[in-house]
């Protein structure tokens, strides 16, 4: 059996996600150019990292014996490794599973060994297989012999990813800190990019103390600089060798960032309404950084933002019309509460699921989670027939003199269902960014299948955290409005109400007097970045006189009936234009029917029906489109629509 080697040295590349933002993959340089007829030759590499790539040409045999063995020295603990794949014909969907074994050596040395002999899943085709070496956070400094026991193996040059890098030698910072950058209030801030490597960088705000930091081998530097107080402009001074580099007009505020699909991605230049406030918008301190649409594999270090961006200020029509219209009357609002510069960090991708938004080892091994890997597999599958269909129809389009609607791409080829794809390049280049919390809108596109959403939103919440390294980090979900659907709205509200149930510091905005009944994309996004800015203002930021809508608490029986207890912060309920409706109530058999209803104090609503004796269930404006439901708060805000029964039952 042909055995060649690969023989590295690898020297500090592993940043910890959880304490700065990032886990970078180095390039693995080639000593010598190689071709694949080389296979069974001893090979040479030098490598600026620890993340070789391995790429199956043939399908395994499944009988082979494929062993392989890693050993590593100099470190006090054992590493990390796992390995890293993707199948296709029949095989699973791309995951990481930690199947590698480690065995002490003694003296600091570590021996990684991985039996993959008739493993199930190397019975077919095997593509982009890695191995992934990290080591706690912690700079790894070792050699390692790579001994493979199978002719078919080969090794590749993994290609770099996106991210701020130096590849000219040149001065460069991510692109965050760009002119009109706005950077979170009373906190340090962290500043990076990149540059010759070794190389020292200094920076300062002003005319202040210089922080220095040096470059890594791959040109990767950062620094901490120290707080500024809310206001500005302030400035940015970045200096290496005799390069300089100065951002303007920095301001120092609160700092949110607005994630979902298509509805939060719906511009200020979308609406009628919108566009005529656009043109007399003068906010010069509201400013929006849009996150570039595009999936990765591994977690990046920038997003690129918009080429004719990157910040957009709210202070001209042009520039305010590009603004996400949630994003906009969100942070408009809050600058009207707050009276200090807003930073809004749009992170948006229209018809995209939760699971793109998530890091995709919390949903591995999960069978309510595995789904996601199904669809996934199927949209990969598809994706070769899909893309000929579609640039034949397209083609024909264009022939046919651009006639009629231009044909829209098949679901089959949309990137940005890759399970953690959109976590990876959008999400993850900002976690170095100070932010105060998330605003999150997004669900239809998991209506399809509600049941697991909301375990599914809960590690979303996680991963998220983990990776701002802030466990208490503030969630507002906006909950499904109304709208006539075949999907099953009404269970995917209640799962967003359910996690923000499950979960420390989730909260629920409450929609649902607003959509529309033949459009996904209701129009007037005013009402709900208004009503956002004022529940974050509330429960963020001590302004307890502005509303919020309430919300389901708990159902608990009395006198033959249901008492319905409310979160009303503050305010207290009431029937808006006669008897309240939609409430209906069920027995144990869950067979739910309409029930009278009437407000019994300033958060509770009692419930009953003389069809049902015992009643064990309740539920409220339980429908896609529940026309005109009128229990609403003293201020005329909708109480948000729930069914008691237990979630976990489903």
């Amino acid at each position: 059996m042909t055995v060649f080697r690969i023989i590295q040295y690898l020297i500090p590349f592993h940043f910890s996600v959880a304490a700065f933002g990032w886990t970078p993959q180095r390039d693995i340089e080639p000593a010598s150019n190689q071709s694949n007829s080389d296979q069974g030759k001893e090979r040479s590499f030098f490598a600026t990292g620890a993340t070789p790539v391995l790429i199956v040409r043939d399908p395994l045999d499944a009988s082979s014996k494929n062993v392989f063995e890693v050993t590593l020295s100099g470190l006090s603990t054992a590493p990390s490794p796992f390995l890293r794949w993707q199948t296709s014909e029949g095989g699973n969907a791309k995951k990481q599973k930690k199947i590698l074994s480690v065995t002490s050596m003694g003296g600091g040395g570590f021996l990684l060994t991985a039996d993959l002999s008739g493993h199930p899943l190397w019975t077919g085709e095997v593509r982009n297989l890695q191995l992934v070496l990290g080591y706690q956070g912690k700079p790894l400094e070792a050699k390692s012999s790579f001994g493979i026991t199978y002719p078919h193996w080969d090794y590749v040059e993994k290609p770099m990813p996106k991210r701020a890098r130096n590849h000219n030698g040149s001065l460069k910072l991510a692109t965050y800190f760009s002119e009109g950058a706005v950077v979170q209030h009373s906190k340090n801030v962290k500043v990076w990019g990149s540059g010759p490597a070794g190389s020292v960088v200094s920076a300062r705000w002003g005319d202040g103390d210089v922080v220095t930091a040096a470059a890594d081998e791959s040109g990767v530097w950062r620094v901490t600089m120290p707080a500024l107080e809310p206001g500005g402009p302030y400035q940015l001074t970045v200096t290496c060798r005799d390069e300089e580099v100065v951002v303007s007009d920095i301001q120092a505020g609160v700092v949110w960032v607005c994630a979902g699909q298509s509805n939060m991605l719906y511009r200020m230049d979308t609406d009628p309404d919108d566009r005529k406030l656009a043109q007399e918008s003068s906010l010069p301190l509201l400013r929006q950084f849009s996150a570039r649409l595009e999936v990765a594999d591994s977690p990046q270090l920038d997003n690129a933002g918009y080429a004719t961006g990157p910040w957009y200020r709210a202070d001209n029509a042009k520039q305010s019309l590009r603004f996400s219209s949630v994003s906009y009357h969100f942070g408009k609002g809050l600058y009207e509460h707050l009276g200090m510069p807003v930073g809004i960090i749009t992170i948006a991708w229209g018809g995209t699921p939760a699971s793109a938004f998530t890091r995709p080892d919390l949903m591995e091994d999960r069978s309510d989670f595995e789904y996601v890997w199904e669809r996934w597999d199927k949209i990969q599958k598809a994706r070769p027939n899909a893309q000929k269909q579609y640039d034949a129809a397209l083609s024909t389009w264009k022939k046919n003199g651009r006639n009629g609607q231009r044909p829209k791409p098949p679901a089959s080829l949309r990137k940005s269902w890759q399970p953690g794809g959109v976590y990876h390049a959008m999400v993850a280049p900002f976690f170095p960014v100070q932010i105060e919390g998330v605003v999150y809108y997004q669900a239809e596109s998991n209506s399809t299948n509600p049941e697991p959403f909301a375990d599914l939103l809960s590690a979303l919440m996680q991963s998220w955290r983990q990776g701002w390294n802030n466990p208490k980090m503030p969630f507002y979900f906006v909950q499904l409005p109304r709208y006539e659907t075949e999907q099953n709205w009404a269970l995917t509200r209640q799962a967003q109400l359910v996690a923000t149930q499950r979960n420390e510091n989730a909260w629920l905005s409450v929609q649902i007097d607003q959509g529309e009944r033949d459009d996904i994309h209701p129009k007037n996004k005013r009402v709900i970045g208004e009503r956002l800015a004022n529940q974050v203002a509330h429960i963020g930021y001590g302004k307890t006189e502005l509303p919020i809508a309430p919300v389901y608490l708990e159902a608990r029986p009395v006198d033959g009936g249901l008492a319905c207890r409310f979160e009303t912060y503050g305010s207290a309920l009431m029937s808006r234009g006669g008897p309240l409706n939609h409430f209906e109530i069920a027995g144990a058999d869950k067979a739910f029917v309409p029930a009278e209803a009437e407000v019994t104090g300033p958060n509770e609503v009692y419930v009953s029906s003389s069809a049902i004796k015992s009643p064990q269930f309740v539920r409220y404006a339980w429908a896609n489109f529940p026309d005109d439901p009128n229990l609403v708060s003293a201020e005329g805000l909708p109480v948000s629509p729930f069914s008691s029964e237990s979630w976990s039952d489903r």
